[in-house]
């Protein structure tokens, strides 16, 4: 619905017809011409390779350094619940695992209340005898 003021700016009767007035802005000039978008920028695609580079030469060794668990965590590890670098900065370094239990580098002990069901029902490490039982 258009207001009196908008009506009779629109429609003009003349000899007994109306005739409809469009004002300049919308004359027939600017009227159902196509949309030409602005063109976008090119987008330069340079991928990275994805291909697997193996186990890092100390992964499979009996213990880390502090130091290399503080690199290999600033490289490879994002921290999901939190800002990482703070996160990265609050975390405890944890030498090794038994039980329920971790140790730090420090050697205190702490338990595991993050791990959920899997370590806290199971623990770290496998027991010698059921490690010989399976093995053998």
């Amino acid at each position: 619905m258009f207001s009196k003021a908008v009506a009779a700016t629109l429609f003009k009767p003349i000899n007994g017809r109306v005739i409809v007035s469009l004002p300049q802005r919308l004359s027939s000039s600017a009227l159902n011409q196509f949309y030409i978008p602005n063109k976008a920028e090119e987008v330069k695609f340079t991928p990275k390779s994805n291909k697997p580079k193996g186990l890092s030469k100390n992964h499979r060794s009996e213990a880390w350094t502090l130091d290399e668990i503080k690199k290999s965590t600033e490289e490879h590890v994002m921290y999901t619940w939190g800002a990482t670098d703070p996160m990265r900065n609050a975390a405890i370094p944890i030498k090794r695992g038994e039980g329920v239990y971790l140790y730090d580098y420090s050697g205190n002990k702490y338990t595991d209340m993050t791990s959920q069901a899997i370590n806290n029902n199971l623990g770290y490490g496998i027991p010698k005898p059921i490690l010989d039982s399976i093995t053998n």
